[in-house]
């Protein structure tokens, strides 16, 4: 009887073990092309001056399939939006293909992909491509600015827009029109406390960027996660998710300003794309 438990036992520990083994394995798959194949790098954006497409030569073709072999992902099922995109790199090795949308944030940050026609997701970086960019689109700018950012939470608002501004006359006329726009006239859109920063001094070195985005539930995080800046053009990567530990969201609207600041060496600017995971 002692036996017959005791094997019980054993066949139950290894059941287990195995359960645990199947079920914290990660369904991760590598991405897995033949070294000895050529690549196409064909990049397009907006500005189609800009667009090129190459031939990489053997030994590039080697290290950047090389490279391209270490990246793990995952096949996304569920729809997520994005912001506009803005560039795309394509890599064709073969017959297969491999796409990082607004390429700039995914060099640096890993993110989601396409691979062959599949929606996929890795928590790696695709760095090694830099070098290419650099080569065949030498105003490519990969590298993030400093910044710094302040949240308000309005009861209401309107639309999404975005909005720079650079002097406090500017500022001013901003706030008239969105306090307008609410159809509250004598509606407070944003606390003295937050906006008395921006006086005359502050523009005189700086600047900001107002971001304003309304979110589908009051329970969702708002964050600013990165600045790109490429010549006249501004990148804002931002997030909205559940809070850690949420999982499920009210079914409230809620509205989000961003206030970011940045130094007046990129005031330059005159256009902003905002690339986000909603």
């Amino acid at each position: 009887m002692k036996v017959k438990k005791s094997l019980m036992s054993l066949l139950l520990l290894i059941s287990c073990m195995f359960a645990f083994s199947a079920c914290s394995k990660e369904d991760t798959t590598c991405l897995n092309f033949d070294e000895n194949s050529t690549v196409t790098l064909t990049y397009s954006c907006v500005d189609e001056e800009k667009n090129f497409e190459a031939e990489l030569n053997a030994e590039q073709s080697r290290d950047l399939i090389l490279a391209l072999n270490k990246i793990t992902y995952v096949e996304v099922k569920e729809h997520i939006d994005f912001g506009p995109s803005y560039d795309c790199l394509r890599m064709a090795i073969g017959n297969d293909n491999l796409a990082l949308y607004d390429v700039w944030y995914k060099i640096n940050y890993g993110g989601y992909f396409y691979f062959n026609g599949k929606f996929c997701e890795t928590k790696e970086k695709f760095k090694f491509l830099g070098s290419y960019m650099n080569e065949y689109s030498p105003d490519y700018i990969s590298n993030s600015v400093s910044f710094g950012v302040q949240y308000v939470r309005p009861g209401v608002a309107t639309e999404d827009n975005c909005q720079i501004i650079k002097s406090v006359s500017e500022l001013n006329d901003y706030i008239a029109a969105k306090t307008q726009n609410t159809d509250l006239p004598d509606y407070v859109l944003f606390r003295d406390e937050v906006i008395s920063k921006y006086n005359d001094e502050y523009f005189k070195n700086s600047f900001i960027v107002i971001v304003m985005k309304a979110v589908s539930s009051g329970s969702f995080d708002f964050r600013i996660n990165d600045v790109l800046i490429s010549k006249d053009r501004l990148i804002i990567n931002y997030e909205i998710s559940l809070p850690a530990g949420e999982d499920a969201a009210t079914c409230d609207m809620a509205y989000w300003y961003s206030f970011v600041e940045l130094s007046n060496e990129y005031s330059t600017i005159n256009n902003v794309d905002l690339i986000g995971l909603e």
